[in-house]
């Protein structure tokens, strides 16, 4: 049990209270009042509101922040890809524990992150506790029978945190075949899918040209999409593909800031998603094209672009925005300082899309336990990792 003392609001995803004392259980469940706890935590000038989910990341890629600058989209996966021939197991399992770090200190309790050497990614969720969605990921390349043997150890061990998940890199790398041997496995350990769709123009027009399909109806043919489909990007899809979505059940991830910054974004269709009552959540993306994995500045950009691209200020709501990054857990974010100024019930939840940021976030607490700050053992395993980074630089960028 963790009690907030004096809590300057309290944002439960529904009603918005002031000046209160909220208890928090070990299923993270809320009460209002006072009982006895050996955990209490100051509330005053914050905001305690659900934890956020991260719905897009690739968590090893932070060891190539700000080394993939200014290039179109093509060049820069390019240049990313030769780096990554040169990364190891090792430096794979320090990356995850520093971006971990990084997403929950920011208020991320769950992310699915997309990566190759997913054991190691997995070895780190698993020390922090979360539930972080992981698991291989398939594209088209000769040594498929040893990706299937991997995904099948991966999905029959039993994991205490991680949730196995599977992955299709996207409609250019991935053949019908591949798709195939992916729904086979999904459908065998019944498994979330996540893939990249629609994130350019050149994928759309290179998938109908070769197939005859848009790139989710080519993936519906492959892998039906359901309930546990997560579809990244979308900038580029047609109508008839959002129906096919929505009768599916399927979600739409939006990462509008790496859609920007890689100028790719195309027009994500978020009126249209939601008046068909597809599912939108946000992602960060990676740390190379993104540079940060701070869903405040993803629910930021998301309502502007939606107000931008639509003419029409009424689109992406501050709710709306709000229940597309939610996550599990709480946090409390510091709304006393000058960027809050003045901080009132009328303004406090606009004023954390528009004008929030992941350093603001003081404490985050998930299955009635304090997950950030970080206690001694996990802060000296993210100096370890950060240390190690910092020397294998060295190899990834040799120049």
């Amino acid at each position: 049990m963790i009690i907030i003392k004096n809590t300057r609001f309290f944002y439960d995803g529904q009603a918005l209270r002031e000046n209160v004392d909220v208890l928090i259980d070990e299923e993270d469940r809320t009460t209002l009042g006072t009982d006895k706890s050996d955990v209490v935590i100051d509330g005053s000038g914050k905001i305690l509101m659900p934890a956020l989910f991260n719905a897009h990341t690739h968590l090893p890629m932070i060891i190539m922040r700000g080394n993939h600058e200014d290039q179109y989209f093509h060049d820069w996966l390019a240049g990313v890809w030769r780096v990554e021939e040169r990364l190891t197991p090792e430096i794979v399992y320090h990356a995850s524990v520093v971006s971990i770090a990084e997403n929950l200190r920011g208020g991320v309790t769950s992310a699915i992150s997309m990566y190759f050497f997913y054991e190691e990614t997995a070895r780190a969720v698993e020390e922090f506790g979360l539930p972080y969605y992981i698991g291989p990921v398939f594209v088209d390349d000769h040594k498929m029978g040893d990706r299937v043997s991997s995904a099948e150890r991966f999905f029959k061990k039993s994991w205490k945190h991680v949730i196995p998940t599977i992955f299709s890199h996207a409609p250019y790398t991935c053949s019908p075949e591949t798709l195939e041997t992916v729904a086979e496995l999904k459908g065998k350990y019944d498994v979330p899918h996540q893939i990249h769709v629609s994130e350019t123009r050149e994928e759309v027009v290179d998938i109908k040209r070769k197939y005859g399909l848009y790139p989710a109806e080519y993936v519906d043919k492959h892998v039906p999409l359901d309930e546990k489909t997560t579809l990244v990007h979308g900038g580029w899809l047609t109508k008839g593909e959002l129906d096919l979505i929505a009768r599916r059940g399927a979600a739409l991830v939006h990462c509008p800031v790496s859609n920007a910054k890689l100028a790719t974004h195309g027009f994500f269709p978020w009126r249209e998603a939601k008046e068909r009552g597809i599912r939108i959540l946000l992602g960060t993306d990676s740390q190379v094209s993104n540079n940060t994995q701070d869903l405040f500045m993803e629910m930021r950009m998301a309502a502007l672009t939606a107000k931008d691209r639509y003419w029409d200020a009424t689109v992406a709501p501050v709710s709306e925005v709000l229940s597309a990054a939610r996550g599990p857990g709480w946090m409390l974010v510091d709304v006393s300082g000058l960027r809050f100024f003045p901080v009132t019930r009328r303004n406090v939840l606009a004023n954390l899309v528009f004008n929030g940021h992941s350093d603001l976030v003081t404490h985050v607490i998930l299955n009635g336990q304090l997950r950030y700050p970080f206690d001694g053992k996990i802060e000296k395993q993210i100096e370890r990792s950060k240390e190690f980074l910092l020397n294998a630089l060295t190899t990834l960028y040799p120049d």
